[in-house]
């Protein structure tokens, strides 16, 4: 309403000047000439004369304007505080939140590093049992061949007292064996 006042009094001010469509330039000149005219009628009093305001009413305008300026920027100071605070609270977090990751990477890390021991010493193992194992049939082998070789039945017949003492013997050392097992793994219990 006071713009529209305003606008109204400074166009019956004006000089009947013919305003061209000279482009922006000519919108430009025209600015320029509203503002010294109502710098002119500011100087001169004559504008708050005609509109009637009190040089107080624009001290109180003006001190409303400064208050209300003041609040909107301690409402901005205060959110852009409070987002400053938030940012850093989530930095923190994801600070602490690397350090909890970075300890459980070096923790798997190191579980990944005694699997793999694990698995060096039970491939060791596999293969030190497989090489037994390989030693064993040998022996089974042999033992298959010289039985084909020879007929038991025929020579328990013949020679009775030397397959006995073989016998005897076997199971003299199968016995010592199995003896020195029991005690030994008495020993470590």
């Amino acid at each position: 309403m006071f713009v529209n006042f305003v606008m109204a009094t400074i166009q019956r001010s004006l000089p009947k000047i013919a305003f061209t469509s000279a482009g922006s330039a000519g919108r430009f000149d025209q600015k320029i000439y509203i503002l010294k005219l109502i710098l002119k009628l500011w100087k001169n009093r004559d504008l708050l004369k005609l509109i009637g305001i009190n040089m107080w009413q624009i001290s109180a305008g003006l001190g409303v304007a400064l208050v209300i300026t003041g609040g909107a920027f301690k409402l901005y100071f205060d959110k852009a505080e409070a987002e400053k605070e938030a940012l850093a609270v989530q930095l923190r977090q994801a600070a602490n939140n690397q350090v909890v990751l970075e300890n459980s990477i070096a923790g798997l890390n190191e579980q990944v590093l005694q699997a793999e021991d694990a698995r060096k010493k039970a491939f060791e193992q596999i293969g030190t049992l497989q090489a037994a194992n390989d030693a064993a049939r040998q022996e089974v082998s042999d033992l298959r061949e010289k039985f084909n070789k020879h007929d038991m039945n025929i020579l328990s017949l013949r020679k009775p007292g030397l397959i006995e003492k073989i016998i005897n013997n076997g199971t003299r050392e199968v016995l010592d064996e199995f003896e020195n097992l029991t005690v030994s793994n008495a020993d470590n219990d």
